[in-house]
Parts: structure tokens; sequence; C-alpha cells
């Protein structure tokens, strides 16, 4: 009986710490409308490894390394070309990007910038 019960309650405690850590989609009015936040992208070219983003309404948004922008879904175009991106929250505050571009596929960090 008593291993049974550590069993169980391993997998609920397994369970319950999956569900914590599973990061969720962006909602962008309610995380990104009217914040900035800056991104890390290590795989990226060096002249783009960290950028800020400032979100407006509309899904349009300023990027320091792609200048202005505006996302439809995850296809956005912005003054230096068009690339597909899936931003998610993580469960700590903090943001995952990840960009397709011209068949490559980033990943970024972000977190809300000071």
């Amino acid at each position: 009986m008593k291993t049974h019960g550590k069993a169980v309650l391993g997998c609920v405690l397994a369970a319950c710490l999956t569900s914590i850590a599973v990061a969720k989609p962006v909602n962008y009015e309610k995380d990104l409308l009217g914040k900035k936040v800056c991104w890390t992208t290590p795989s990226a070219p060096s002249t783009a490894q960290v950028t800020e983003t400032t979100y407006s309404p509309g899904r349009k948004f300023y990027n320091t390394y792609w200048g202005n922008g505006a996302c439809q879904g995850s296809h956005c175009v912005t003054d230096k070309g068009n690339f597909e991106s899936h931003v998610e929250k993580m469960p700590d505050g903090t943001f995952k990007s990840t960009t397709g571009i011209n068949g490559a596929v980033y990943e970024s960090t972000g977190h809300y910038c000071p």
C-alpha cells in the first residue's frame, strides 16, 4: 500500500509540475501592447543579436533591427523584409520567439525592457 501511494503521489506531482512549466501563446493586447521587449537571439548575425521591440495598436511594432512592422497572425512584414514568428510567454514571465526567415529558424528569448 505504501509503495502504491508514493507512486500515485509521484504521478500527481509530475503532472502538476509539467502543467506549471508549459509556455502559453502570447496575448498581444495583454502581454505586449504598449510595452517594450528586449530580445536576444544567439544564433542571429551579430548585427541582430540584441534588439528592442516596442508594440503598438493594430499589431504594429518598431524593432531596432527590423524597423517598422506589422503582423497578421504569425506573418510579419517589416521595413527590412518578411518573416513568420511564433511568440510564447514562459511560466517565469519571459518570452520565447521562434522565427522563420528565408528558410532559417531562429529562437530568441525576451523580457520586458527596463
